[in-house]
């Protein structure tokens, strides 16, 4: 870190950039003389300031503008238009300079200026004063606001605060050399009624030539480093760095500084990226960076103090007397031009000399110090001052030894002035804030600076004419303001570290910070690049260091290869695929283009840009994945003549023991094979340990479908993991025993970079997208409630729990957003983790059943299905411990409190019930509930203070889903426990289940949540889940039929006979049972894939949350038509199943460009039936239904990638592009 006069390199040894003060000055002359040049800016802003007090008084001046100098207002407007000019060049220049650099924006000042300047001394009119000092203002705003921050982003470490000093210095000097001009050329053709009008147009004119000169120089000036390193022109702001400097960039000061440099551009951006998540626009993130210095309180406390110094200084009445020193001096009695002049221009001296110490002495005394001694000093001095215009207002010219007493104490003002406020109400904002909005809030506290100095410098002239004396005891009154402010509410912040500035005004935004860039340090540490040189021959090149030093490419070829590596592990292949880096260049700006190349089949992958998942392309030509899949041992049929391996596992399954069988063997509609296997494990070990289960993890599932036989816990009959087991009894697991070995730390994911987490007060975006995705769906919290405790409108509740639920609901809009960095969501939730301990768990709430409940939905789309079901566990049991399950008539309760208890616990029930069905685990809600089922009330007719119910809305609100929801949930009870319990149910009995139940639910929906019923925005997707959840249920209920038809298929292939079985005549039978239950099951699957493809490609609905939920559903619905379409592709509906895989893939197509598992499940279609996509006329496939299915284990739904991160993967048409390379097709 560098700070002082030196810094620690990455060894730790200490490394002195040379000595402070004005050694080191001297020991840096190429950039002290750049920084004098640059504060001419400094001079110029003095100048044009001091310049006016003594035009004013000019006689030839009066003559010319009689009106201007026998009108105070006028005189007043005229003073301060200069400032209100400045405040717009300040707040003009920022954008500029960051745009078009520091060094134009000084150079377009200047251009500024002089047109402001020659207005001003070719002036015919008072108009034309008044222009050239508004125009000559908006420069000096530009310069003011600029010169520093050049200066500040030239100097090294040491000399940084005397380099910036020197802008003070200047301004002066400016102010200094204003005066004594005007008083030498007050002279010019006499000093009355005979003076020249070149008195006062001279010193006009004289301040163009330091602008000249400051404008031709600029185009000399160098770019700042810092400036070329925001610009990501790293080596130019290397080769400028090594020339202010004059040294080599081997010097080690040089690449430390470079290195901070680069830290400080990077923390720059991330912080931003952090404290305003998915924030793109500039002009919405500017707003939203000046509003938390407002609405966040630590912030607003240190605002209050900066803005207060700036207000403070000005009406202490410094620019008052800078403005009109010559006429308050012509009022005390010192008669004649002249000696008011010399007067003034010894306020100049003594603002120059007084200002030194304060620079020298004012880290040694304290700011706190400071200011009171001289806010005592300014107070004493105005008194007299005051007192004495208030004795001899009338009588000056009999008393001058008074006259010359006011004009000490006035400098003695000036002296007190300049030591104490006048240098540390500049100093104490940049210290006060973090680095994070710094510049922000001391470009507030500048321009509330520039609004005061227009405010006294437009009062001043009329208080002096009208109260005279009382102007001074005005001023006065903000003295004594300052040293009892100061005393009781202002810290000293001498020395004092970021961090303690946190304890000092509370918040933790400076120790974030502070963390954030340490964080980037060690990052930069670890990638520094050992720079090798060859100035002789005028070039820079930059080796990187092979150990450390990676670049964006380098990162994603060390994710593909991590891929790569893993699925050589999973499949058997072997060897792991060598990864080397191919670079070509077109251009000197090119690229480079690396690949993957796979050696032993001599093929190059090139990966997809974002897609760690594209590392083994399957896009290619078929005999390309022939190989791949050879190499790996998987099945792929391309043609009717298959492996007579599965007709050996279709006897292995026929040949499974009676006693795994519930069914009687001699119905000819019961289901002959065992739904639920037995555990795949060979020790039976069903124990898990998700712990250290990363999102990107692949043997974890949080949907429940795919799993690999470890850490997998208990999976029954109606997940999708059983039904793809219901193929595994002619395989060995892929991964062996599922013992304790292979439990714990399993996954081996690519490390992301830890982002520091945001502050409880930066979480605005966070929940804007929960409630605006999230919260439609499962309105668990008041949002209403929820918000006006977050803005402290209404009392936070006590204690932590509060804070963890509002980390919890900032992960979950994070992750279902997706518009935030990566792991954004991880962050969050871990800091919601460690606010959650022991003793929270034990105490009952209802906030604590929220916090369960939604840590449990988390965790669940984080890959940790065990660790969310234990969640919802003990939120349920905390649920029904504070009794949410039962309503009291007699309850003294108002409505909302009533209906904020049936919220929660039906969205407790809706998530529980859930859970079970995916994971085909028991139902178990309590005996003796009779709460009542949430009502659809508007959140604007039901509030806290409401007293009577209102009427129930006739629209959709936010409240109809998870009603219709629970309905659901409570209808499909009974039809969940005849598949889970025992022997599966026949057909005819699901589909009066089907009828009764669902059926009968879905005729009950309100007209206004009607399937085909037009939703707001806002409830268009959980409108569309829900009718996507009851189809998907249907194809859970139907599925086993489908896979029974296969079976015969197979079975009479197998046998080579054309006979027809009695089982066989029930599928030829269109109004059997058998036959109805596989078309409803059809049907499911065909409505999802045309609901989910119409919805997914309609306006506004391409987020990760939509996504998620539609690559499930569709995926577990294409699967039926592909099944179908393999075993009976000459079938009369093959050319419809054609069309729905079809559809599917164009939909899975667009949506890997906002989830990585799509990407994975094209592979598998592309695997899976391919050929069987051709119009040609084909034989059925003689993989039995297992084996194909069995195919689908690894595949089928591995939420390896991070599940709500939007833009992670690059979009590809490689699946079309595929299917294209066969022959005789052409994807539409």
């Amino acid at each position: 870190m560098v700070s002082g006069t030196a810094a620690v390199d990455d060894n730790g040894s200490r490394i002195s950039y040379g000595p402070p003060g004005y050694k080191g000055l001297f020991s840096q002359g190429y950039v002290f003389g750049m920084a004098c040049f640059a504060s001419i800016g400094g001079l110029l802003f003095g100048y044009d300031q001091g310049v006016i007090s003594g035009v004013l008084v000019m006689t030839n001046f009066g003559k010319h503008f009689p009106t201007l100098a026998n009108d105070p207002t006028l005189q007043g407007w005229m003073v301060s238009v200069l400032t209100l000019g400045a405040m717009v060049g300040a707040f003009v220049n920022g954008p500029l300079a960051d745009r078009y650099s520091r060094r134009w924006s000084l150079l377009l000042a200047n251009i500024v200026f002089l047109v402001g300047s020659i207005l001003q001394c070719a002036a015919q009119n008072v108009s034309h004063i008044f222009v050239g000092r508004a125009i000559a203002g908006v420069s000096i705003g530009m310069l003011s606001m600029g010169v520093p921050l050049y200066l500040g982003e030239l100097a090294p470490p040491n000399i940084r605060g005397s380099l910036v000093a020197l802008q003070q210095l200047a301004i002066t000097v400016g102010i200094m050399v204003a005066f004594w001009l005007d008083y030498g050329t007050q002279y010019i053709g006499g000093t009355g009624e005979g003076q020249s009008d070149v008195a006062w147009r001279l010193p006009l004119a004289l301040q163009c030539l330091p602008s000249a000169i400051m404008l031709a120089g600029t185009f000399f000036l160098p770019y700042s480093p810092r400036w070329l390193m925001n610009q990501d022109r790293e080596e130019e702001a290397l080769a400028t760095l090594c020339k202010l400097r004059r040294t080599t960039a081997s010097d080690p000061r040089l690449m430390l500084e470079m290195k901070e440099i680069k830290a400080a551009t990077i923390f720059d951006r991330e912080s931003l990226a952090s404290r305003f998540p998915g924030v793109t626009s500039k002009f919405t993130l500017a707003v939203r960076q000046y509003q938390e210095l407002f609405v966040v309180r630590h912030l607003s406390k240190r605002l209050m103090i900066a803005c207060l110094l700036q207000i403070i200084q000005q009406f202490t009445g410094i620019n008052a007397i800078i403005y009109y020193a010559p006429q308050i001096f012509k009022s005390i009695g010192l008669t004649g031009n002249s000696v008011s002049l010399l007067a003034t221009g010894v306020v100049g001296v003594i603002n120059f000399f007084s200002t030194i110490p304060a620079i020298m002495y004012l880290d040694r005394w304290g700011r706190r110090t400071v200011l009171i001694i001289g806010g005592i000093g300014m107070s004493i001095a105005q008194l007299i001052v005051g007192t004495l215009f208030a004795v001899y207002k009338d009588r000056w010219t009999d008393h001058t030894a008074a006259g010359w007493a006011a004009a000490v104490f006035i400098w003695i003002y000036i002296s007190n002035f300049a030591f104490s406020i006048g240098c540390v109400n500049w100093i104490m904002p940049s210290e006060i804030f973090p680095p994070g909005v710094r510049s922000k809030a001391v470009g507030l506290a500048i321009s509330t600076n520039w609004l005061t100095n227009f405010i006294v410098a437009l009062i001043t002239p009329r208080m002096l004419r009208t109260i005279t004396f009382g102007t001074f005891y005005f001023f006065l009154v903000f003295c004594v303001i300052l040293v009892l402010w100061v005393w009781f509410f202002v810290p000293e912040t001498k020395g004092v570290p970021i961090e303690e500035m946190d304890k000092i005004f509370g918040g933790n935004q400076g120790e974030a910070d502070l963390r954030m860039m340490e964080g980037i340090r060690a990052r930069l540490e670890g990638r520094t690049a050992t720079v090798a040189r060859n100035w002789n021959k005028g070039k820079l090149s930059i080796t990187r260091n092979r150990c450390k030093y990676l670049t964006q490419v380098e990162h994603q070829l060390a994710e593909a290869r991590a891929l790569v590596q893993r699925y050589a592990s999973e499949t058997g292949i072997g060897e792991v695929p060598e990864v080397q880096e191919a670079s070509r260049r077109n251009g000197s700006n090119e690229p480079s283009v690396s690949s993957l190349t796979i050696s032993a089949e001599h093929q190059t992958v090139h990966p997809q840009p974002g897609d760690p998942a594209s590392a083994l392309d399957l896009d290619g030509p078929l005999t390309r994945i022939d190989a791949l899949a050879s190499r790996a041992g998987l099945q792929y049929s391309r043609s009717q003549s298959a492996a007579g391996g599965s007709r050996a596992a279709l006897s292995d399954w026929n040949a499974t023991s009676r006693s795994e069988r519930e069914q009687n063997p001699t119905d000819p509609k019961a289901i002959t094979f065992p739904l639920e296997r037995t555990p795949a494990s060979v020790s039976g070990n069903l124990e898990w340990d998700e712990r250290n289960v990363s999102r990107h993890g692949r043997l974890n599932d949080g949907m429940g479908n795919l799993t690999e036989g470890v850490n997998e816990g208990y999976l029954g009959v109606a997940s999708g993991a059983s039904f793809l087991r219901l193929t595994e009894l002619d395989q060995l697991p892929e991964n062996g025993d599922a013992g304790p070995s292979h439990t714990g730390s399993r996954d081996s994911p690519v490390p992301h970079l830890r982002l520091p987490p945001p502050p409880p007060s930066r979480l605005d975006t966070f929940l804007d997208d929960y409630f605006a995705l999230y919260h439609p769906s499962y309105p668990i919290i008041h949002e209403a409630s929820f918000r006006a405790e977050y803005m402290e409108v209404i009392p936070r509740p006590p204690g932590a729990l509060w804070h963890v639920l509002l980390y919890v609901v900032a992960a979950l809009g994070a992750c279902t957003s997706g518009k935030y960095q990566s792991g954004m969501d991880v962050v969050l939730f871990e800091e919601a983790k460690s606010r959650l301990s022991f003793d929270i768990l034990e105490t009952g709430s209802m906030m604590l059943v929220q916090v369960l409940a939604l840590v449990a939905n988390y965790v669940q789309k984080a890959n940790k299905p065990n660790s969310g079901y234990n969640y919802l566990g003990l939120a349920k049991r905390v649920a029904v411990g504070i009794g949410l399950h039962r309503e009291y008539s007699d309850w003294t309760v108002t409505p909302w409190q009533v209906e904020m208890r049936r919220r929660v616990w039906w969205c407790l029930v809706i998530f529980d019930v859930g859970a079970s069905i995916t994971f085909s685990r028991p139902i178990e809600l309590p005996t003796g509930v009779d709460i009542g089922l949430p009502r659809n009330f508007r959140d604007t007719d039901l509030t806290r203070p409401t007293e009577h119910l209102p009427p129930e809305a006739a629209e959709t609100t936010v409240y109809t889903n998870i009603r219709c929801q629970a309905l659901f949930d409570l209808a499909i009870k009974d039809v969940y426990s005849a598949l889970t319990n025992g022997a599966y149910p026949s057909p005819e009995t699901l589909i009066h289940l089907d009828d009764s139940k669902i059926g009968q639910w879905l005729a009950e929906l309100p007209s206004y949540f009607q399937e085909e019923a037009p939703q707001p925005a806002k409830f268009t997707l959980c409108h569309t889940i829900l009718h996507l959840r009851w189809r998907n249920f249907k194809i859970i209920m139907y599925r086993p039929f489908v896979i029974r038809s296969a079976i015969l298929q197979n079975k009479k292939r197998a046998a080579g006979t054309d006979q027809e079985s009695s089982e066989e005549e029930q599928l030829d039978n269109s109004s059997s049972a058998i036959t109805l239950a596989i078309l409803r099951c059809l049907e499911a699957a065909a409505d999802t894939i045309a609901k989910i493809s119409s919805f997914w490609f309609s306006e506004s609905n391409k987020n990760p949350m939509a996504c998620w939920y539609g690559i499930f559903f569709l995926f577990q619905a294409v699967i039926i038509p592909i099944v179908s379409l393999r075993n009976e592709p000459q079938s009369q509906h093959a050319e419809e199943w054609r069309s729905q895989i079809q559809q599917a893939v164009r939909t899975l197509e667009d949506m890997v460009h906002v989830n990585a598992t799509a990407a994975r499940c094209l592979r598998v279609i592309s695997r899976l039936c391919g050929p069987f996509l051709l119009e040609d006329e084909m034989m059925a496939t003689d993989e039995s239904p297992q084996t194909q299915l069995n195919n689908l284990n690894s595949l089928f739904w591995p939420l390896d990638s991070t599940q709500f991160e939007y833009g992670s993967v690059s979009g590809d048409r490689g699946i079309s592009d595929f299917f294209n390379q066969l022959p005789g097709f052409q994807w539409n």
